[in-house]
């Protein structure tokens, strides 16, 4: 039979008026060691994730309605759980990113004082982002209230449609690929509507850049393609300074950097007490090591989740927060050349709507930045879970069992990090199949390991906290540190 064990202490308080200041108790429960935990986790794995700008959904009905309102929590969710099972990864990778926007901005702002318009980082970065579409023809009816009656423009029948009253049925069925990559966008979308649609005079230049790929190409540089055979580009930083250079848009666009910050839902005192909490926990951990007391497993998981949020909050301290619409543009009149389309899809680092990678500058530069960013990271993520080598565990063997889960959450990162090793300094473009197939061999390998290793560390420090020793109780001065539980 479980017996569930449970101690609620009492503490005197004295029989004078006024009682005059009174201090805590010199103790700390379970739920508050808890709570203080995962309000920093929580922190860590959703307030301060900067997500790109989600497409623009249109619903027709109630139940469209109902899943733009899941899709954009789902997105939330998503990163979160990456944040939560993987934060070295997804810090390594959004820093990666901002550097090379960084690198961005110095080309993008020659560009700008030729068309006397504004640019500054954080336009830069709202490009990076999705929060920049170029249109072409009129830019299709947005109704105010997010709802419309027509039908999606990504409908892969919309294709078939447009062609048919030209070409014939062998001619429609060698835009595959576009119907395709409409299939699996309306799939993804749920059928809401998006300022989207095939646009024929792009399918030309979409089928001959097609022909120039290798045979060997990877299949999101097919997707790349058929996205621009579209009315509305997403592009880049990188994309749109192309754009710019090559005539696809007259001039940048003009915008206010008050507009930007308009569209921030951030708060910088919001961000400030985030990052109090963060250093809240250390400082109480320090604490206690200080004083020579124990502390839960959980808490020192906690610190290890605290020092990636601070190098991933460092790194996008500019960028904006829940942006969930772009700044549309208006193409040139002309048309649009298939060597500046050859140039745009090449310069396309993922397919349509996802996360920009690689943008201008020196990619080594980048690259080398990024990898001493990963090192890091990942040493530190993993390290800090070493300093629990000595705890007081359930049994033995947990105990032996947290010492190789923590020195696997080093061993594969490092590992997953060496083995780009040999590919830095490249574009994307340059990534054939074949050495695809051999970094998602190492991601193989090193996800199997990593993913039981986290895990288990995540699961022991829950289970850890009902066996914790009688001074992991004792609380220090910072339970009267100002600090959200």
């Amino acid at each position: 039979m479980v017996t569930f064990n449970r101690f609620s202490p009492n503490c005197t308080l004295p029989n004078e008026t006024p009682i005059g200041f009174v201090n805590a108790p010199n103790i700390r429960t379970t739920m508050q060691i808890v709570w203080s935990c995962f309000s920093v986790i929580l922190l860590c794995t959703w307030s301060i994730l900067h997500l790109n700008v989600p497409p623009e959904l249109m619903t027709r009905g109630s139940w469209q309605w109902i899943y733009r309102k899941l899709f954009l929590l789902f997105r939330k969710v998503y990163w979160m759980g990456v944040m939560l099972i993987a934060p070295e990864f997804l810090t390594t990778f959004m820093t990666k990113k901002m550097l090379g926007t960084k690198e961005n901005v110095k080309a993008l702002e020659e560009l700008a004082d030729e068309d006397d318009v504004e640019w500054t980082l954080s336009h830069t970065i709202l490009a990076d982002m999705g929060g920049i579409a170029i249109y072409f023809g009129p830019l299709p009816r947005r109704p105010s209230n997010g709802r419309s009656k027509h039908k999606p423009g990504s409908d892969p029948e919309a294709l078939k449609a447009l062609l048919s009253k030209e070409k014939s049925e062998k001619m429609v069925e060698s835009y595959e690929f576009i119907k395709s990559f409409m299939r699996r966008q309306n799939r993804w979308l749920g059928g809401c509507e998006i300022p989207w649609e095939p646009y024929k005079a792009h399918f030309e230049h979409a089928e001959n850049a097609i022909r120039l790929l290798p045979k060997d190409s990877l299949e999101w540089k097919t997707q790349n393609i058929a996205a621009l055979s579209g009315s509305v580009w997403t592009l880049d930083s990188k994309q749109l300074a192309i754009a710019r250079s090559e005539g696809v848009i007259s001039k940048l666009p003009n915008i206010q950097l008050a507009d930007i910050e308009d569209k921030n839902k951030s708060d910088p005192l919001v961000k400030l007490l985030a990052m109090m909490q963060v250093v809240w926990i250390v400082v109480q951990l320090c604490a206690r090591v200080y004083y020579g007391l124990p502390f839960a497993p959980l808490e020192l998981t906690t610190v290890a989740f605290s020092v990636t949020a601070i190098i991933l909050y460092s790194s996008e301290w500019e960028k904006p927060k829940d942006v969930n619409t772009p700044v549309y543009v208006p193409a040139a009149e002309h048309c649009v050349t298939e060597e500046a389309f050859i140039k745009i899809a090449e310069a396309a680092p993922f397919p349509y709507m996802q996360f920009p990678y690689l943008q201008y500058g020196k990619v080594s530069h980048i690259d080398a930045k990024s990898f001493l960013v990963a090192l890091a990271t990942v040493v530190s993520f993993g390290g800090i879970h070493l300093f629990a080598w000595n705890f007081h565990f359930p049994t033995p063997v947990e105990g032996l069992l947290w010492k190789i889960s923590a020195i696997i959450t080093i061993a594969c990162p490092t590992l997953y990090v060496g083995s780009h090793l040999p590919f830095m300094g490249k574009t994307p473009k340059d990534v054939t199949k074949p050495t695809a197939r051999k970094v998602k061999a190492v991601v193989a390998f090193t996800s199997f390991f990593y993913f039981f290793a986290r895990l288990f560390l995540i699961t022991e420090s829950i289970r850890s906290l009902y066996y914790l020793p009688q001074e992991a109780f004792i609380a220090t001065w910072t339970a009267d540190f100002p600090h959200m539980t």
